[in-house]
């Protein structure tokens, strides 16, 4: 698995990097911390499949959250 920020800006801008992975329940490298506090902690194929090749744009979450365009 990648980590963040490691494909030009094909991953989701609410993933942030496990820093203290012995708190965690399941190993993972990744979560999603959203605008509104809460924590989502995807699974690695979701991470895979989703969060991290640019398709996070289909994602409920982000769509809920992310910022209006202001052009």
């Amino acid at each position: 698995m990648r980590k963040p920020g490691s494909a030009g800006g094909l991953d989701c801008p609410f993933l942030r990097p496990v820093t203290v992975d012995h708190l965690w329940m399941y190993p993972t490298g990744v979560f999603c911390r959203l605008p509104s506090g809460r924590v989502r902690v995807p699974c690695p194929d979701t991470v895979t499949r989703t969060c991290t090749n640019g398709l996070y744009l289909d994602c409920s979450n982000y769509r809920r959250f992310r910022q209006p365009d202001t052009a």
